[in-house]
């Protein structure tokens, strides 16, 4: 639990956390010093926040059994990341993240923090969440269909693409709701010259959970 040791808001809302939570004074940190604001710098959280917390849990010898942090009131929560970012111009992230993170976000991406790595904006940099479900369904293939698919991957790694489609096109008769059959065929489909048809296959793809985009635009099979 950490509190904000200049508000008396902050350690109000905290001491009634403690009472209900049973929170033993070990796994309670105060900081001073704190800005009085929303919004402070990507190093003011490293120096003021994120490196007293993690340095207090390292003394009190509590590491091992933390699993959450929490804040109390009185924080700022915006975390400006732009003095990290111009320190390294050669990573400059795309347009639609901006140079903002959140105070609960930027303590779970600690490591990345500390390293001053812009990569914590990356939409891949937490992977603590609920894994996505397919919107087609899994696949589940028998025992048969186990071996065609590994034939599948097999033949396309060795750019058998003509004796792959074959195989996919039987395994999407009967699993048709299964994105990454249809990402497969595409490739496929444009090896085999035939593009408005591979678009189509992603389409289904896409339509049926395939979500990797990513590893889309770089498969050098689906260039034309």
């Amino acid at each position: 639990m950490i509190v904000n040791e200049d508000s008396w808001t902050s350690k109000a809302v905290a001491n009634e956390y403690i009472r209900l939570r049973n929170i033993p004074p070990a796994n309670v940190i105060y900081l001073k010093d704190i800005p009085d604001t929303w919004a402070i710098d990507v190093e003011q959280f490293r120096q003021l926040i994120l490196k007293p917390i993690i340095l207090t849990i390292s003394e009190r010898g509590i590491a091992n059994q933390i699993e959450c942090i929490t804040y109390s009131a009185d924080f700022p929560w915006q975390i400006g990341l732009k003095s990290d970012i111009d320190k390294t111009p050669g990573q400059k992230p795309p347009h639609y993240l901006t140079p903002y993170g959140s105070l609960t976000g930027m303590t779970y991406l600690v490591e990345y923090v500390f390293r001053e790595d812009i990569n914590y904006l990356q939409l891949s940099s937490n992977a603590y969440f609920r894994k996505r479900v397919q919107a087609g369904g899994p696949f589940l293939p028998n025992e048969s269909e186990g071996v065609q698919y590994r034939e599948t991957l097999k033949m396309m790694e060795e750019s058998r693409f003509g004796d792959a489609k074959k195989i996919l096109e039987r395994l999407l008769d009967t699993h048709d709701h299964v994105g990454l059959l249809w990402y497969y065929y595409a490739r496929c489909l444009t090896e085999d010259e035939k593009y408005l048809d591979s678009l189509k296959a992603l389409e289904k793809a896409v339509t049926n959970g395939f979500v990797n985009a990513e590893q889309a635009e770089k498969d050098e099979s689906l260039r034309p």
